[in-house]
């Protein structure tokens, strides 16, 4: 008990792995305030992977903004392409959150030819988080914020 948490891998002959463990909420709090924080710009849409784990993460959000996360398959490992697209589309008609995979992320970016701001993150760890916006010259930025520890 206490701050120990154990994971459980079903790893099924297909070679898909279903990952199950209890994961801390701090980082769903730490989303809320750094996609909330300012007056007047809100989200629009919540958009998940439909994986449980990506749905954990983005429910405390969607329950503070009174919207319903809408499930994208287009989230899903080895969607990459789809989920640029998505990605893409959504930040030309919404203010946007989108809870995909690690492995999805790397691609995903390098898709949309995002330029990184503070540096080229080493990994896209759980819980990480990346902001995403158009530039000036029709250009995407993005700012890396890595997973917050519990202390």
């Amino acid at each position: 008990y206490g701050r120990t948490t154990y994971e459980l891998v079903l790893a099924r002959d297909s070679g898909t792995a279903h990952h199950f463990y209890a994961s801390p909420f701090l980082r769903s709090s730490h989303l809320v305030r750094l996609l909330t924080s300012e007056p007047g710009t809100g989200i629009d849409l919540i958009a998940s992977s439909p994986t449980v784990r990506c749905i954990a993460t983005v429910l405390p959000l969607a329950r503070r903004l009174h919207l319903d996360p809408v499930l994208k398959s287009d989230l899903l490992p080895g969607r990459e392409a789809a989920a640029a697209e998505l990605a893409r589309a959504l930040m030309d008609t919404a203010e946007s959150v989108l809870c995909t995979h690690g492995e999805v992320i790397p691609a995903m970016l390098g898709l949309l030819g995002v330029r990184c701001r503070g540096g080229e993150p080493t990994s896209c760890e759980k819980g990480s988080i990346w902001k995403l916006e158009h530039q000036p010259d029709g250009g995407i930025a993005g700012w890396y914020h890595p997973t917050q520890r519990a202390t």
